[in-house]
Formats: C-alpha cells, structure tokens, sequence
C-alpha cells in the first residue's frame, strides 16, 4: 500500500518538476524562517531576563541590621571594598492625582552591557528617559514628546520601550 502511494507521487512530481522543485524550496524557506525566530526569541529573552533582574526583587539587596536604609557612607565603604553594588533609587511621585513611580540608577556602576542604547547618549545632552508605555497617556505625551519638568528645564524626549 505505502509503495504504491509512493510511486503515485513520484509519478506526479516526475510530470510536474517545476511542482516539487517548489515545494522542497517552501520547506527549506520555512525551515530557514522557523530557526531565524527561535534566535531573536530566545535573544530577546536573555535580553528581557536581564532587565528584570536589573529591577526585580529577586536581585541581591543589601540592607542594614537595623533596617535604617544605606548612607551614602556605606555606599562608599562597599565600593571601596571592592564589592560591585550599584543603587537604585526609588521615588514616589504624584502628577495630577496619578501615583507615578520614578526609579533612578547609577550608570557609572552597572556592569557593561546591561540596558540598551549608547552610554554616551545616556548622560549627554538631550539626555534620555525611559517610560513605561502606559505611563505616557497618564501624562499627556506622545512617544517622542519631550515632557517638561518645569519652565526652564527640558526633560530628554520620552520613549517608551518597544513591545511586541
């Protein structure tokens, strides 16, 4: 039964080769495409899981015995300890009655490699800010906008991360 399924295909590709020449270059193309995506999915999460653990809980924290937060003493005797730490500051603020949550980092003390973009683009002029997409509406900005934090100082253009 199966021999003569078989010879019956063969039979019709050896009519039509112009058939089977496209159908072997349609399973080459999709597997071509298909291992393409599982690069860029699993580059992009390495990439994601980077960034999370960048700002998640899950990452060391150090805390003091006493519960009384870091100085900038024990900063600087951690440092000079040699210990790699690198704060993250947290802040609440509230803009027209909408809780926001700004989050500020030290670039100078991340390891290389962490984040996206040009380290030079970060700290000059215009300067950057990353906001969330959802937090652009609540502000009444458009991606590109660039938001003012009062009369005289231009904050950097606000872009939000891409998703997919």
């Amino acid at each position: 039964m199966m021999k003569r399924v078989l010879i019956t295909l063969f039979s019709h590709y050896k009519r039509h080769p112009g058939q089977l020449a496209m159908l072997l270059v349609g399973l080459w193309v999709a597997s071509a495409l298909w291992s393409s995506v599982q690069a860029i999915n699993a580059t992009a999460k390495e990439s994601y899981a980077r960034a999370n653990e960048l700002f998640s809980a899950d990452t060391e924290q150090l805390d003091r015995l006493d519960n009384a937060p870091l100085s900038m003493d024990d900063y600087i005797a951690l440092r000079r300890a040699g210990l790699p730490v690198s704060p993250l500051l947290e802040a609440r603020l509230s803009h027209e009655d909408q809780p926001l949550t700004l989050l500020g980092i030290d670039p100078f003390t991340l390891p290389s490699g962490e984040g996206s973009g040009s380290f030079t683009e970060f700290i000059t002029p215009p300067w950057q800010t990353q906001l969330a997409p959802d937090t652009l509406p609540t502000l009444g900005l458009n991606r590109g906008d660039c938001p003012r934090c009062d009369a005289a100082t231009q904050w950097a253009s606000a872009t939000a991360p891409a998703t997919a």
